[in-house]
């Protein structure tokens, strides 16, 4: 019964994968956000929401678990080596997040004509259906297998 229901997970985020992608190469290239304004707001609410994210991020607290214990040397005391994992944290992802956000400022401009807009709606389309058949694929073929591996 659970093999069923997580087959049919899978089959759906399969078929869903589609509809997003054809949705996506459906785009006319219209700025659907331009009418749109920030919302101003405190550095401390903007500090808060990132901080909350941060914390609450499996896949990066994943990541600290998995690769950050390589670089800490057990005979040295906790805090300085806590010091210095925190502060190699806080700069790297204040250089890489930081000219994330100041390339893609500088490329919105760009990135916003409505040619480029239904190129990226059709290049991302294509993906997107790409894998959701990419994925079919693999479940018919898991399928299969799963056959002939009980019938033999």
């Amino acid at each position: 019964m659970l093999s069923e229901i997580f087959q049919f997970v899978r089959w759906a985020g399969a078929l869903y994968l589609i509809w997003l992608g054809v949705k996506s190469w459906q785009v006319r290239g219209v700025r659907q956000f331009a009418s749109m304004t920030a919302a101003r707001r405190s550095w401390h609410s903007v500090f808060l929401q990132g901080f909350l994210i941060a914390i609450t991020n499996p896949k990066a607290i994943v990541s600290y678990i998995a690769f950050l214990p390589q670089f800490v040397d057990p005979k040295l005391p906790l805090g300085p080596r806590l010091l210095a994992l925190i502060g190699t944290m806080i700069i790297v992802g204040l250089l890489f997040d930081g000219d994330y956000a100041l390339l893609a400022g500088r490329a919105r401009r760009w990135l916003s004509a409505p040619g480029r807009l239904r190129l990226q709606g059709r290049i991302s389309g294509a993906l997107l259906i790409g894998i959701g058949c990419g994925i079919r694929i693999i479940l018919n073929d898991d399928q299969g297998r799963f056959q002939h591996a009980v019938a033999a």
